[in-house]
């Protein structure tokens, strides 16, 4: 609408898929929680890999019932991924949390380690300055982090129908005629600029 031209439909998963494995650095199995402006999402990787996502909305997001949400749903897909084999009953699972700095102290009452989670926290701000997002402090949110990552690599699978991006394709077309129209161009320039040169040379001789 408006004149928007629709470049896809991308989930969250998806775009995780590409940016988080690099926060969480090692490719062990890890929980990470991602707060954005009205959930809490719970993404499991092995191996660099994401293996089960799932999303826990929130009523009010105050910041007892991000911390409550963080420590029970943590322990909930625990239990999930123990009864599915893919972690191993015995062994603790480590769960990183992706929160702003002024909420960590909040969620570190809720989110004690055990034998079953071992907690840790990402700065937002940190990674943001990491991955070049530009904005301010005040005002940054996961969902900015994540439609910044989507635009720096847009992941191949969207679920928007053919039909619905057609106006994208046409522009990616007339973009693509533009570039080759223009480095034709810079070329007859080019040779051009030669050719002049080489009749200066040949009348200085």
């Amino acid at each position: 609408q408006g004149g928007s031209i629709l470049a896809g439909v991308y989930s969250v998963p998806l775009v995780l898929a590409t940016c988080a494995p690099r926060w969480l650095v090692s490719q062990e199995p890890a929980l990470l929680l991602t707060l954005t402006t009205s959930s809490v999402r719970q993404s499991f990787f092995d191996q660099g890999k994401l293996r089960f996502s799932r999303l826990t909305p929130l009523a009010t997001r105050s910041p007892t019932e991000v911390a409550r949400a963080c420590a029970s749903e943590s322990l909930k897909t625990y239990q999930y991924l123990v009864g599915q084999h893919l972690i191993p009953r015995d062994a603790p699972l480590r769960t990183v949390i992706l929160a702003p700095g002024e909420q960590q102290p909040a969620i570190q009452e809720y989110c004690h380690g055990s034998s079953h989670l071992i907690f840790e926290f990402i700065g937002l701000a940190e990674t943001a300055h990491r991955d070049k997002l530009k904005t301010p402090a005040g005002n940054l949110t996961a969902d900015a982090l994540l439609i910044h990552e989507l635009a720096q690599k847009t992941p191949a699978q969207q679920f928007a129908p053919a039909a619905e991006r057609r106006f994208y394709h046409l522009w990616q077309i007339r973009f693509a005629l533009t570039a080759a129209a223009a480095v034709i161009l810079a070329s007859g320039l080019l040779f051009s600029a030669k050719t002049m040169f080489g009749v200066y040379t040949q009348r200085q001789e």
